[in-house]
């Protein structure tokens, strides 16, 4: 049986509980690729979160994917995630 692949993007770090429980449960039950970042800095993280959207869209990871699950702190990101 193939699983579902599931794309999981967040602007807290990977480490923040929320992020790290959702992403746990995901990886229980779906192909999850992550697009997440460690930067310490808000500003620094939302940048890298979306140039590695942008990435994903160009290279057709996004299309290919069954969904996009949008952790933490999506309201940003959002719009381009739409």
């Amino acid at each position: 049986m193939n699983r579902r692949k599931i794309i999981f993007v967040a602007t807290r770090e990977p480490s923040y509980s929320r992020v790290a429980i959702t992403l746990e449960q995901l990886k229980s039950k779906f192909d999850v690729d992550t697009i997440v970042s460690r930067r310490s800095s808000y500003a620094m993280r939302m940048l890298s979160v979306i140039w590695q959207l942008l990435r994903a869209w160009i290279s057709g990871k996004l299309r290919n994917s069954d969904a996009v699950f949008v952790g933490f702190l999506a309201q940003p990101i959002l719009p381009i995630v739409r």
